[in-house]
């Protein structure tokens, strides 16, 4: 380990941490990696963390952001899998000419991570959305209710906050 230091130019006394899986080749001890190197007088005092992918997955259960998703989940839906209603929202945008970005992404059943992109793109186009469900008859008091949008402007910022986090875990 000393020589991919040396090879890639890592000056040991910067670390600061280590993140382990958890694995006892990772975390033994006297010999797992964390053991071995606070056994080691060339290595400064460091943290450890076990399994930090581990604890965001916790966040993600802990969050409550069902009476947020389910709304924005079904609207997000509602206009992208019907054509005609697609069609129709992407013109409102267009006709509204705010500068405002010009589609939601589709949802699909997939990691709560991506969401981020989905309720993000959602916040942006909150009034456009607004306007084109009351166009369609379809009521959602929420997209009304003030301290839904908080909680909708919360999710936004959180899941992004996560998203970033998880690529920078991944190397990204």
């Amino acid at each position: 380990m000393m020589a991919a230091f040396a090879k890639a130019n890592l000056p040991i006394p910067k670390l600061t941490a280590i993140a382990t899986d958890g694995a006892p080749a990772m975390i033994g001890s006297v010999n797992g990696l964390v053991g071995l190197c606070k056994a080691d007088q060339t290595f400064p005092d460091f943290w450890n963390f076990h399994c930090i992918i581990h604890r965001e997955q916790l966040v993600s259960k802990s969050l409550n952001l069902n009476n947020v998703m389910k709304p924005v989940m079904e609207i997000v839906n509602y206009i992208r899998t019907h054509a005609l209603n697609h069609r129709q929202f992407r013109n409102l945008i267009a006709e509204l000419d705010q500068g405002l970005p010009g589609d939601l992404p589709l949802h699909c059943t997939v990691r709560w991570l991506s969401k981020s992109k989905v309720f993000s793109r959602f916040f942006e186009l909150l009034d456009a959305v607004k306007l084109f469900m009351e166009e369609k008859d379809k009521d959602y008091p929420e997209l009304s209710d003030l301290e839904w949008i908080m909680d909708l402007a919360f999710s936004v910022d959180m899941l992004c906050h996560l998203d970033r986090l998880n690529l920078t875990l991944q190397g990204k």
